[in-house]
């Protein structure tokens, strides 16, 4: 064969120079992107084509996020604050026992600092 067969038969049985080069793209894994954008798209046609469906995922994400914020704000505001008082490590906790009702022992709750009384 001449070159020129031999260079053609080659690009016959690899399956041209293109088609070679989106194999290799494919091994190294750089099309992301446009994998990415292919799903997005795919998943809006999907969400299109049945709005019933569409309005039950978004209602679905809307509550969840709701309920996570709420979760969120109702613990920083206890848990990660500290408390709103000046001295928030002299705040003491009193229990108070009723030996004549043999009741247990309930909380009462001092927002003064310790050694001070009333």
């Amino acid at each position: 064969m001449t070159p020129e067969e031999t260079r053609y038969a080659a690009l016959r049985e690899r399956g041209g120079v293109e088609q070679f080069k989106e194999e290799c793209r494919d091994m190294r894994g750089v099309d992301y992107i446009e994998s990415f954008i292919q799903d997005i798209r795919y998943g809006l046609r999907q969400l299109r084509r049945n709005p019933s469906f569409t309005a039950v995922a978004v209602l679905t994400l809307a509550l969840g996020i709701g309920a996570d914020t709420a979760m969120f704000s109702v613990l920083n505001a206890v848990m990660f604050r500290p408390p709103p008082y000046r001295s928030p490590a002299q705040l003491a906790m009193l229990w108070t026992e009723h030996a004549s009702q043999n009741l247990p022992g309930s909380p009462r709750f001092s927002c003064e600092p310790l050694g001070v009384t009333r």
